[in-house]
């Protein structure tokens, strides 16, 4: 489980005035706890589907879990990822990743 870090000060994902935290912060999020549930081979993110349940507010922390889940076809990876804040969800998150064959080719 990771906590959420927030820079508003990123010159792409804070273009402006922000009154919540932006949803492709929580994807880039999502893609770091992929990879960081998977550490043996690279994740490159090949698919996924991400739904967002509600706002994530700035002033609360953000918690983010990921989950491995079992190889779905051989040179796959899948990770399913949570944004939680306080009692509830923020997303839900399911990403897929081709694996590179073990030889490196």
């Amino acid at each position: 489980m990771w906590r959420l870090r927030v820079d508003t000060g990123h010159p792409v994902l804070f273009q402006g005035e922000k009154d919540h935290v932006p949803g492709m912060l929580l994807l880039e999020a999502a893609r770091q706890a992929a990879a960081l549930e998977t550490p043996s081979r690279p994740f490159v993110p090949s698919s996924g589907r991400m739904a967002f349940q509600r706002y994530a507010e700035f002033g609360t922390p953000c918690w983010i879990r990921a989950h491995a889940l079992p190889a779905p076809s051989a040179g796959t990876t899948g990770v399913t990822i949570t944004g939680s804040q306080g009692d509830g969800t923020v997303f839900l998150a399911e990403l897929s990743s081709a694996l590179p064959p073990a030889d490196g080719r």
